[in-house]
């Protein structure tokens, strides 16, 4: 364990490692304040979850990797991303959902795949970007295509099993 008071601010920093000298905990306190990090690994050594706690309202982050080490998901509160990657490590598709309500498991999710080059590796241009509401078992979408021509191509506007829009 370690402390550190920054004389100014009075804001106290303390450090906590554990029995192999790994940090797993960090606290910040001053007047009016608290921030608690505490950090947990999985059996390769990556920080696989955080918990978050500020003035007392804790969060948990969530983190999973694949056997090459890249993060696929990342988790805090009720946001998630999801990463899928080449074999170049580049990465080809993100996938971030939002649970906005829990009971009726309404949820806003933004699906970007990257375009790739004539090798047929991903570069860092979006490709598609698809928009999701879903609640319940109403689902609306949007889903935009880009092309080298018109930068700008729409597909349909899709609420259930009718059509809200047309294609440009």
């Amino acid at each position: 364990m370690a402390t550190v008071t920054d004389s100014e601010s009075g804001i106290t920093a303390t450090y906590y490692y554990d029995l192999i000298d790994r940090s797993c905990k960090y606290k910040e306190a001053g007047t009016d304040y608290s921030m608690i990090l505490e950090y947990g690994s999985n059996e390769m050594d990556q920080v696989s979850y955080v918990f978050e706690t500020i003035n007392g309202d804790r969060r948990s982050i969530g983190i999973t990797y694949d056997e090459d080490s890249r993060v696929t998901s990342y988790r805090k509160g009720s946001v998630t991303e999801a990463y899928t990657y080449d074999a170049y490590s580049r990465v080809t598709n993100k996938v971030t959902t939002v649970a906005i309500d829990e009971e009726t498991q309404t949820r806003l999710t933004e699906a970007l795949t990257y375009r790739t080059n004539s090798a047929g590796n991903a570069t860092d241009q979006v490709n598609t970007l698809a928009i999701t509401l879903r609640s319940g078992a109403t689902v609306g979408m949007i889903m935009v295509g880009m092309s080298a021509v018109s930068m700008a191509g729409i597909s349909p506007w899709r609420h259930g099993n009718g059509l809200a829009c047309c294609t440009r």
